[in-house]
């Protein structure tokens, strides 16, 4: 049963509170808002210096809209899905809109108990497997293949397109220009630290994996960094807040990637929000030379701590297995191996996280977009 008071300038229902002018302005009539879009097109600036003023704020009888009459000319009239309103009250979090982070080692994620998906079962921003990306970062799928990677991607388009196209096929190659493509130890990193992408979903689908080594490794960056900043505070700070150059060389593409920026992202909230780290993409950073030394003991320091055994889930990744991960949040490597004992060959592909997001608040808000029944006026 949805409650409703009026005070002044204040309608407050079910204990929250929604100011009047906030309520003309959000009007979703098809006066006010395209009614496909739900784009504004009202301007209300034809009167910036009176404040909207109701007639009437009535309950339906099923308390599921609020109607509101103004005192306009003409008489305009508003009709609210009460979800809607509360979805949409200033003091909602955002982060409420999805499953909660939680920051996992291995201790804390217990590796025997990681539930796995069947890839075709998975669909864009919807069911478990969507649920295991937000809380944990990651989601493991199993019984993929190309086609159903394919199918996956479509489903999100537009993919993010790399330098080698809709997705990389990762091997060893003679004359590699990335030490991905070659069979050396890769320590932990983020992709793309030398771009300005925002947070990617990326996969990382294991077509064969037959070579001696190369074992794939992942952890939770934000657990780690948290711990970091509990041990080093003063070196935390200094890769929050001191801007560095990471960069990336394309020959044959011609290609000199570079972008300056702190290893680690703080939110509002002074929250881990992304990691920017890789190893081989470090350059030659310009760091002021009177916070060098300290930059370079917390920078190394940190390196050293994302190796700690704690935080990694080493795995070698079957023929059909695939890691699904936000890449801001998940870093990831592998050991070194022998190409000449086999094929290890996967297949990488990227969507950005906003697509994601958006995807899964399109299921879950739209109804509430479709504009209410409008009051039948007597």
């Amino acid at each position: 049963m949805t409650s409703l008071t009026i005070e002044r300038d204040i309608v407050t229902l079910n204990e929250t509170a929604f100011a009047v002018p906030w309520l003309r302005f959000s009007c979703p009539c098809a006066t006010c808002r395209h009614s496909a879009s739900f784009q504004r097109i009202a301007d209300l600036s034809v009167r910036p210096d009176s404040l909207p003023e109701a007639i009437t704020i009535e309950l339906g009888r099923d308390g599921e809209l609020l109607h509101i009459t103004w005192r306009e000319d003409p008489v305009h009239h508003s009709t609210y899905r009460v979800d809607w309103l509360l979805d949409h009250a200033w003091n909602r979090s955002s982060e409420g809109q999805f499953s909660g982070e939680v920051l996992w080692d291995t201790a804390a994620l217990g590796i025997r108990d990681m539930r796995w998906h069947d890839a075709p079962g998975c669909h864009a921003g919807l069911g478990s497997w969507t649920d295991d990306l937000f809380t944990h970062g990651f989601a493991l799928l199993r019984g993929t293949t190309e086609a159903e990677l394919q199918r996956l991607l479509a489903e999100f388009e537009p993919v993010h397109h790399t330098e080698y196209g809709r997705y990389a096929d990762v091997r060893a190659v003679p004359e590699a220009e990335d030490l991905s493509e070659m069979s050396l130890n890769l320590t932990a990193h983020t992709d793309y630290p030398y771009r300005t992408v925002g947070p990617l979903l990326e996969f990382c689908y294991f077509v064969e994996n037959q070579a001696t080594g190369g074992e794939f490794f992942f952890l939770d960056g934000f657990k780690a960094a948290e711990d970091f900043r509990t041990e080093y505070p003063a070196w935390f700070a200094l890769l929050a807040t001191t801007p560095v150059e990471f960069e990336q060389l394309y020959s044959s593409h011609r290609y000199l990637y570079r972008l300056r920026r702190p290893v680690i992202t703080l939110g509002p909230d002074e929250r881990v929000q992304a990691l920017h780290f890789g190893h081989s993409h470090a350059w030659s950073w310009q760091v002021p030379p009177e916070r060098a030394a300290d930059f370079y003991r917390a920078y190394h320091t940190f390196l050293k701590h994302l190796a700690c055994e704690q935080y990694r889930v080493t795995r070698r990744f079957e023929a059909g297995e695939c890691l699904a991960f936000r890449n801001t949040r998940i870093l990831h490597g592998r050991h070194a191996f022998d190409p000449s004992t086999g094929t290890r060959r996967l297949i990488t592909a990227y969507i950005p996280w906003d697509q994601l997001e958006a995807r899964m608040r399109f299921h879950r808000e739209s109804p509430n977009y479709l504009s209410p029944p409008a009051r039948r006026i007597p």
